[in-house]
């Protein structure tokens, strides 16, 4: 920094006040040592400043506030970090070290060596800008029924079944969502009219299909099964065994292939056709 120590631009004096206030500002004990200061203090001690304008007085007052600011900031720079201050780095870098392993390799020579407050104060703000990636915690999942897509015959007493499929249906958008439909026609392969969804939550049974009790009976039977198979409570056991009812798993006849959704033909194996050319 250059300091003017004569200049004629300003021809009135100092005040006193400007005199007295440089002369305070000189004579700091931060500015010690510094050899633009000791002329500027040797200058008044000379005359008591009366050579000094207006304009010098100024400008010798903005330089020793300036002077002042950077020997505060020199002290701060040498003053040890608090304990406070390191731990809060050393909290922030291991919440962090896994992500920027250049932040925590300064972090960590930083408390080694021994940080300053300046040091310390720099360290965390940078350390805050770095994003904290939270553990990914993996939620359980809770154990759910489900009926396998296919067709089931549903036996609800002797000579009393009937044939539920469940498949998917082009106007359902849920992935996990399906239709439950009744057999109600001859042909066990197509003749099916639909009556519920199902879900991960249940079979739901349309408004119009509710007053339809065998049908409902069929659609809670088989998720009593479902809910008994996932193991999810004694409950559905208990229905089905007061129910009296089961279903099975509609297969193909053995010999002819054909879809069979009767239970005697479900337990044979053979359609009945079939059967009786085997003579069964």
């Amino acid at each position: 920094m250059t300091i003017y120590l004569s200049d004629h631009r300003d021809l009135h004096p100092a005040t006193e006040r400007q005199v007295a206030y440089i002369s305070k500002l000189a004579n700091s004990s931060s500015l010690t040592g510094i050899a633009w200061v000791m002329k500027i203090r040797d200058e008044i001690a000379r005359d008591g400043g009366v050579q000094i304008n207006n304009g010098r007085a100024s400008r010798f007052i903005h330089a020793l506030k300036e002077a002042q600011i950077k020997a505060a900031y020199d002290r701060k720079m040498d003053v040890p970090a608090t304990e406070a201050q390191v731990n809060y780095v050393r909290a922030l870098y291991e919440e962090r070290k896994s992500i920027v392993h250049a932040y925590v390799s300064l972090a960590t020579v930083r408390l080694s060596d021994g940080m300053t407050k300046a040091q310390a104060s720099v360290l965390i703000e940078e350390l805050k800008k770095i994003r904290v990636q939270k553990p990914v915690v993996e939620a359980e999942v809770a154990q759910q029924a489900s009926i396998p897509l296919g067709t089931y015959t549903v036996v609800l007493g002797e000579d009393n079944y009937i044939t539920l499929r469940v498949d998917r249906a082009s106007f359902i958008k849920d992935a996990e969502k399906f239709m439950v439909s009744y057999l109600i026609g001859a042909d066990n392969e197509t003749s099916y009219a639909g009556f519920a969804f199902v879900d991960a939550k249940g079979i739901h049974v349309w408004s119009k299909f509710r007053s339809e009790s065998r049908i409902v009976k069929a659609a809670q039977v088989l998720w009593a099964i479902a809910q008994t198979e996932a193991g999810l409570g004694e409950a559905h056991e208990e229905f089905l065994k007061n129910a009296e009812a089961y279903a099975i798993k509609s297969g193909r006849c053995a010999r002819c292939c054909k879809k069979l959704t009767v239970p005697t033909s479900l337990h044979r194996g053979l359609g009945p056709d079939c059967a009786a050319r085997e003579g069964l």
